[in-house]
């Protein structure tokens, strides 16, 4: 069992998406979640603890999307069952108090996935632009957040409309099926000119490119 999970990382909140037991064009077997990320306090030693709590928070969140098939089955110590994370890459701007408020929630999310969830399950991580992940969805890496939504709706779910409001909940579910098209080595076509997605695998805490 392969569980698709696709974060879109924010400063305010951070939207994680989970497909489990593969996918049908419905609603069945997702779930999408808000995950609140506290608002700036002062200093970098507040963006310190404040990505602890995230870590932390995330990493629940994590074990709670992801169902652990029992028996757990390893083959020479290492999990088969398989889970493909793909987290939205940072867009740094000018602005270097953002950037670096940036860099907190990116640590965040990949310490989450590090050490007791990576021994739990053989990881995937993919990290993809968010250029890539709108020509993913409409064909268009400069596609707005309506159109983004409709492509969404358009492309997967032919039967039942989510009502999920938040855009940002869509491009989480986008993520996770961006994940989909990478296992299944159907990704290169949306890594245009410069951009590309990186794919790592992660055992035992450890990236190995």
């Amino acid at each position: 069992m392969t569980t698709f999970i696709g974060i879109d990382p924010g400063m305010a909140s951070m939207c994680v998406a989970a497909i489990t037991d593969g996918w049908s064009s419905g609603l069945k077997n997702v779930s999408v979640r808000t995950l609140a990320v506290k608002k700036m306090t002062e200093g970098i030693l507040d963006d310190h603890l404040r990505s602890k709590q995230l870590e932390s928070s995330l990493r629940s969140l994590l074990f709670d999307l992801t169902p652990i098939s029992k028996p757990r089955v390893c083959i020479h110590g290492e999990p088969i069952q398989r889970v493909v994370v793909t987290v939205e890459g940072p867009s740094f701007g000018r602005d270097p108090t953002r950037s670096l408020q940036t860099g907190f929630v990116h640590s965040a999310i990949y310490r989450a996935i590090e050490g007791k969830f990576a021994k739990n399950f053989n990881t995937v991580v993919v990290v993809s632009p968010p250029t890539v992940l709108k020509k993913f969805v409409s064909g268009k890496g400069t596609a707005s957040k309506g159109t983004m939504i409709e492509c969404t709706i358009r492309r997967w779910f032919k039967a039942g409309v989510p009502s999920w409001g938040s855009d940002d909940k869509y491009d989480a579910f986008g993520l996770a099926m961006l994940g989909v098209e990478v296992l299944n080595g159907k990704a290169e076509r949306f890594n245009t000119q410069k951009v590309r997605a990186h794919v790592y695998e992660m055992f035992q805490g450890e990236f190995i490119c």
